[in-house]
């Protein structure tokens, strides 16, 4: 966990957590395609995926964290959230992509801690075994879909796209936040 400077404003619990009377925690699935999810307890949900944006690579197009916007949406929920949680991730072998992912990881990192937030690490066989959600590599984009519908009965639209198609990196944001709720509050 980052320490917060006991001459931060929000060393006392944070102004916006004061006034409310609850905590709240700022829950992030990295990735490109990864998502950020606000929750507290008193049941409030706000779910938004990682900014990005699309630059040319030779003939054909690749999508990109746009770290300005990460900063600046990272600022806005931290005045908000007391703690994010975010999944302490390894590099596996034989994985192309874990440049990239690690690139989109520091950005999130370093952005949490120039806003001061506190980061709660945890695995995601921790924190998985804990709520009860499959995993990626044993579980379907669709059960794990499914217990986040159980967890948060009334938010269930926010992990679905507008034609119903499943956003399982929203769903996996919202549930790392409402653990950390659950169980760092």
């Amino acid at each position: 966990m980052y320490p917060r400077p006991s001459t931060s404003p929000r060393a006392s619990g944070g102004a916006c957590a004061t006034a409310r009377g609850t905590m709240t925690t700022l829950g992030i699935d990295a990735g490109l395609n990864g998502a950020m999810a606000l929750y507290s307890k008193v049941g409030f949900l706000l779910v938004e995926d990682i900014p990005t944006f699309t630059v040319q690579v030779g003939k054909g197009h690749r999508q990109r964290v746009d770290p300005t916007a990460l900063l600046e949406r990272i600022e806005i929920l931290g005045a908000i959230a007391d703690r994010a949680v975010i999944e302490q991730v390894a590099a596996r072998p034989q994985n192309s992509g874990m440049f990239a992912f690690g690139q989109v990881y520091g950005m999130i990192y370093l952005a949490l801690i120039t806003c001061k937030i506190p980061i709660h690490q945890v695995t995601p066989q921790a924190w998985k075994r804990t709520l009860q959600v499959p995993g990626k590599v044993t579980g379907t984009n669709e059960a794990i879909v499914a217990r986040a519908d159980e967890l948060m009965p009334m938010s269930r639209d926010k992990w679905r796209g507008p034609k119903g198609g499943l956003l399982v990196d929203r769903a996996e944001a919202a549930m790392l936040a409402y653990y950390g709720e659950m169980y760092h509050g």
